[in-house]
C-alpha cells in the first residue's frame, strides 16, 4: 500500500514538473508529496500497532483499583479507557470492546501512567501499576466529622489502603 502510494505521489510530481515552467511549482509538489508520504508511513504504522499508555487509579475508599489506558485528565476528571482484560488478551484492540470511564478527582486516591507501548503489553504494564500502588500503602485524608477523632491531628488522620490484601 505504500508502494502505491508513493508511485502516485511520484507520478503526482512527475506531472506537475512537464506542465509547468520553472522550479516553483515541481519543487512545491515535491515538498508536499514528501510530506504526504511521511504522514501516510505514520497513519499505517499506528494503524497495525497502536501505542497506548497503561493507568492505574486507586479511589477512595475499600477499591481494588482499575486499569486501562490513559486518555486525557483535568481538573476535575480523569478518562480512562477500560477494556475486558480476559478478552484483550487474546484479540485484537478493537474487538476488546474498549469503553471510556470517567473517574471524579475528588475519588481519586492515586494514579499511575506508564509510557507508550504496545496495547497487550500495556495491559501487563497497567497491572504491574496498580500493584506497585498497592504496595505502596496508598492512604488518604479522612474527611473528619467534629469531635470523632480526638487527640489526633487532621494531617495524620488516614483512611486504610484502598487495595484488598495480597
Amino acid at each position: 500500500m505504500l508502494l502505491a502510494l508513493a508511485t502516485l505521489l511520484a507520478a503526482g510530481s512527475v506531472a506537475v514538473g512537464w506542465r509547468t515552467r520553472g522550479f516553483a511549482l515541481f519543487g512545491a509538489s515535491l515538498f508536499i508529496s514528501v510530506l504526504l508520504f511521511g504522514t501516510g508511513i505514520t497513519l499505517f504504522r499506528t494503524w497495525d500497532h497502536p501505542k497506548l499508555q497503561p493507568v492505574a487509579v486507586l479511589r477512595s475508599g475499600s477499591d481494588s483499583g482499575m486499569i486501562g489506558y490513559y486518555i486525557a485528565e483535568t481538573a476535575a476528571s480523569v478518562y480512562i479507557a477500560r477494556l475486558d482484560v480476559e478478552s484483550a488478551e487474546s484479540r485484537p484492540l478493537v474487538e476488546a470492546l474498549p469503553h471510556i470511564v470517567v473517574v471524579p478527582r475528588s475519588s481519586v486516591a492515586a494514579i499511575a501512567v506508564g509510557a507508550l507501548m504496545e496495547h497487550r503489553a500495556g495491559l501487563r504494564n497497567a497491572s504491574q501499576l496498580l500493584h506497585e500502588l498497592c504496595t505502596d500503602k496508598v492512604a488518604e485524608p479522612v474527611a473528619r466529622e467534629s469531635g470523632s477523632v480526638k487527640g489526633a491531628s487532621e494531617s495524620h488522620a488516614t483512611s486504610p489502603n484502598p487495595c484488598p490484601p495480597s
